[in-house]
């Protein structure tokens, strides 16, 4: 009798529900390793759960960000030059993926190694940091650089913990503050307030239906 072999699924075919059913469980088989890199520390730092809260806010910035588009991990906006999933900009006026980059790339306050992994910077990252087009990396490598970016900023872990806790102002707080940001007029940080309903509108649900599965 023939036995069917099925192939091992790869992380770009992945769903982000099925990439979050593997974040709780942390186990050998993880479809999405170095997201849950990320995640351990953050759940570490910020004395959390790992929980439905943190997978729909991970998926609902997604959908914020790219979610209109069929090819979220490619999508680049001719406009800004934001690219990928996440939206991470290499321009002379914005290098959000440069500084993102940086932040993953954390070492411990001790110098005892990385913050996010253990031994050496995956090649990945030291290959992104030379061609700094996000559009090249996958959805884990993508999701882990959008992760450790907002947990390097100073405040987030708080915001961490009211995400986990079922905060949906928070969300707003850590997307607007964090992620999209705003712009510094007269010494000041202005935010859009278009920006900032359309993020409410996401993060409170109006805009449809992105959580975890």
């Amino acid at each position: 009798m023939a036995v069917e072999i099925k192939p091992k699924p790869t992380l770009d075919d992945q769903t982000d529900t099925v990439m979050s059913e593997k974040v709780i469980d942390s186990t050998p088989e993880i479809l999405a390793p170095f997201t849950n890199n990320i995640l351990d520390v953050i759940r570490d730092s910020a004395d959390i759960e790992i929980n439905d809260n943190i997978k729909n806010f991970i998926n609902e910035t997604a959908y914020a960000e790219s979610g209109s588009f069929p090819d979220p991990l490619t999508v680049r906006n001719k406009d800004t030059n934001a690219g990928g999933k996440f939206q991470f900009i290499e321009s002379e006026n914005n290098n959000s993926l440069t500084v993102g980059l940086n932040r993953l790339s954390a070492e411990k306050e001790d110098g005892s190694g990385y913050v996010y992994f253990d031994g050496e910077l995956p090649q990945w990252v030291i290959e992104a940091q030379n061609h700094k087009d996000v559009t090249k990396l996958d959805n884990d490598q993508q999701t882990s650089l959008f992760l450790a970016n907002l947990h390097q900023q100073k405040g987030t872990n708080s915001l961490f913990k009211k995400i986990s806790e079922g905060d949906n102002k928070a969300k707003v707080d850590m997307y607007i503050k964090h992620h999209h940001k705003g712009k510094i007029k007269d010494g000041e940080v202005i935010y859009d307030p278009k920006v900032i309903k359309y993020a409410e509108d996401i993060f409170f649900g109006v805009a449809g239906d992105t959580k975890a599965t």
